[in-house]
């Protein structure tokens, strides 16, 4: 499970119960949370990609996607992304990017530069 507070990103191996919503509810007394990456604005949407064995995630202010790797390989993923701020894999394993900015639904392969755009 990954854990975004403030600006920091944290992974834990154990997982939030669905009927639990207060923080000391979903995180085990006994686990250890271990930092993965700082000095970020306002992280959103998370999704892990178990192909890669990464992380991507949104930075919303400073318009990028990042991509962690284990054990702490944090690159900029796609920049500008568009001020994302949702992330989800469709069945075909594209990566849907829900963009803010541009107010628009981005679908992409996993590789940044190639990118289809749905616009509504």
């Amino acid at each position: 499970m990954f854990i975004y507070v403030y600006e920091r990103v944290y992974a834990s191996d154990t997982f939030m119960k669905a009927d639990d919503f207060a923080t000391d509810t979903f995180i085990e007394t006994d686990s250890e949370l271990e930092e993965l990456a700082t000095n970020f604005q306002f992280t959103e949407g998370p999704i892990w990609n178990s192909k890669t064995a990464s992380l991507l995630f949104s930075d919303i202010p400073a318009n990028r996607i990042y991509q962690w790797v284990a054990p702490n390989k944090l690159t900029v993923f796609r920049e500008p992304s568009g001020n994302s701020n949702g992330l989800v894999f469709d069945r075909e394993g594209r990566l849907l990017v829900c963009e803010h900015g541009n107010r628009r639904l981005a679908r992409s392969r996993l590789v940044p530069s190639a990118r289809v755009w749905w616009v509504d």
